[in-house]
């Protein structure tokens, strides 16, 4: 592979000659290399084909993003970060990362059970719905839980549980700004 700067030959070369590809980079630098040749035709494998799927999602949710003022602005505060970066590609890789749910904590306070969930995302988590279900399946109560100190938990107020035997589950679901979820469950023995 052979690089190029400022060459008057390949300066605005860009694509493909015979089995020669020129490649411009956002830094002006030309890049010629050899083309890749296919033992296997070029045809994708099961996971390559749901890859290459998931990635049109992802790029569709980028140029979405792109045209919504709101999303753009979300976006583009991100960049100060990261300047190498366009809104375009962290839209994506907000889209291809889901939010996960690291730990969920169960505290009691005044006969109320208080249920601090711990999330994390690439970018940031919008939402978090917390579900309190007893030991024959059934849902005691769900709503969405409120974020406390500066987002790095949320709390989730489950009230007086009544007196079932057993244990509940506790579902934490984590939502971010593309949409992804990220999903923990954990026992809550009876307080």
């Amino acid at each position: 592979m052979a690089k190029t700067n400022n060459n008057a030959l390949v300066h605005n070369f860009s694509g493909r000659m015979g089995d020669i590809v020129f490649r411009r980079l956002k830094s002006g630098k030309t890049i010629v290399c050899r083309a890749p040749v296919s033992k296997t035709n070029w045809a994708p494998t099961p996971g390559q084909a749901k890859n290459r799927e998931r990635f049109k999602k992802a790029n569709a949710y980028g140029l979405k993003a792109m045209a919504d003022p709101e999303l753009r602005s979300f976006y583009s505060n991100l960049i100060k970060r990261k300047p190498h970066l366009t809104v375009q590609t962290i839209a994506v890789r907000d889209f291809r990362k889901s939010p996960k749910v690291t730990e969920i904590k169960i505290m009691e306070w005044r006969d109320q059970v208080i249920i601090r969930v711990f999330a994390k995302d690439d970018t940031r988590v919008v939402g978090l719905t917390v579900t309190i279900i007893d030991e024959y399946g059934q849902e005691v109560i769900s709503g969405e839980a409120t974020p406390e100190d500066y987002q790095s938990y949320w709390e989730f107020c489950g009230g007086r549980l009544p007196g079932l035997r057993g244990a509940y589950m506790v579902e934490a679901i984590a939502r971010d700004m593309a949409g992804n979820t990220g999903t923990l469950t954990t026992t809550l023995e009876n307080c």
